[in-house]
């Protein structure tokens, strides 16, 4: 049998003595460059370590920075303000609940009674950029998430004309509910006298040392003449001011208002004083609630209303501290039957003088007098 051949090697082979080959040295200049450009690398990790302490300390101390607001009932911001809603400040300035609580706001609550928060603008962006650590400079630019994209101008006059317009409807319909309960309650609202009329005055003599009027936003005529039983031409004389400005339109109502203390004023003049007033208010309670026939035709004041006016002395004294044992004046509110389905006749009616008032945070839910020691949600 004939001997195999050897393949040849594809490995030269290594002559016996010699060693590996060694990698060219590098000459001066690329050793200092790689010199260089480890020490740049180590500066930029430090510098970046430091950078992420800093921002980390920066945090730190505007967390630590975030005390919660004192709350301030009624607190109202100087007319013309520029506001903005809680949920659109958390949105397009990356706040939290956290951050936003430590900010002044207004309370409001809509027809629905919904209530909303509104903030100062000026406040909420300089909250943001604090949050940030952008410099007041950069602030001042109205720097916005890039990330939010906002709808074509035409996208939102389209929105803003469909607001519009539910605004109008919303404040139509209660301004006819304001309309109803004085044809009802007040029939001759629109009488007038046949002369030019003068307002009374003069029951500003006749008032309690411990007078103070109902605090308060300002009203629309159809709350004023509700609330006070007042004719139309009885609030002639007293200076009207357009919406303000600052204020969202959907809030209250469309047109001009009146300030709530001068209504309160004229009233007492109406009527002869502050006695004569708060007696006509609860003679009138006992006129329709003394009428069996008349409970099941009783109209009734919108919930938002009911919710921020027309509120029994009582509640008004517990809301401010500071009213504690006040004469105040009475407003009118149309007579509560709580009762009147599936009960068997059996009533509970709420109405000025004969109860605590109407709950404020349940619509149409009476507080009755007869248990003055019990607890209620609005007292918590």
């Amino acid at each position: 049998m004939a001997p195999k051949k050897r393949g040849r090697s594809s490995t030269p082979p290594i002559a016996s003595g010699s060693s590996p080959r060694k990698k060219p040295r590098k000459s001066e200049e690329e050793e200092a460059e790689a010199k260089s450009k480890k020490e740049e690398k180590a500066t930029a990790a430090k510098s970046k370590k430091a950078q992420k302490k800093a921002e980390s300390a920066r945090k730190k101390a505007f967390k630590e920075s975030l005390i919660p607001w004192t709350t301030i009932h009624n607190f109202t911001f100087p007319n013309g303000t520029p506001k903005i809603n809680k949920g659109d400040a958390k949105t397009t300035y990356k706040l939290n609940d956290t951050e936003m609580a430590t900010l002044p706001y207004e309370k409001m609550v809509d027809r629905t009674i919904r209530t909303t928060h509104f903030y100062s603008l000026a406040d909420v962006k300089e909250l943001a950029r604090r949050k940030r650590g952008d410099s007041e400079t950069a602030a001042s630019n109205d720097v916005r998430p890039t990330a939010i994209r906002y709808p074509s101008s035409r996208t939102t006059a389209a929105m803003k004309a469909e607001d519009r317009r539910k605004q109008q409807t919303a404040a139509s319909d209660y301004d006819k509910a304001l309309v109803k309960c004085l044809e009802y309650f007040l029939p001759a609202y629109e009488q007038g006298p046949d002369t030019t009329y003068t307002p009374p005055s003069g029951s500003s003599s006749t008032l309690p040392d411990n007078f103070a009027f109902r605090p308060g936003r300002r009203i629309t005529e159809l709350e004023a003449m509700n609330l006070f039983l007042l004719n139309r031409h009885e609030l002639q004389g007293l200076e009207q001011q357009p919406q303000d400005p600052g204020m969202p339109v959907n809030t209250y109502h469309f047109g001009n208002t009146l300030d709530y203390e001068a209504v309160q004023q004229r009233a007492m003049d109406v009527h002869g004083g502050l006695q004569t007033h708060n007696a006509l208010i609860t003679q009138t309670a006992t006129q329709y609630t003394s009428d069996p026939q008349s409970f099941f035709n009783w109209p009734k004041y919108p919930p938002y209303l009911h919710h921020e006016l027309a509120l029994a002395p009582n509640v008004i004294r517990h809301r401010h501290s500071d009213l504690s044992g006040k004469a105040l004046i009475e407003v009118w509110w149309p007579p509560l039957d709580f009762r009147d389905e599936d009960d068997f006749g059996a009533r509970e009616v709420c109405a000025p003088g004969q109860c605590r008032g109407p709950n404020p945070n349940v619509p149409y839910e009476c507080i009755p007098v007869y248990d003055p020691g019990a607890k209620y949600p609005w007292m918590e």
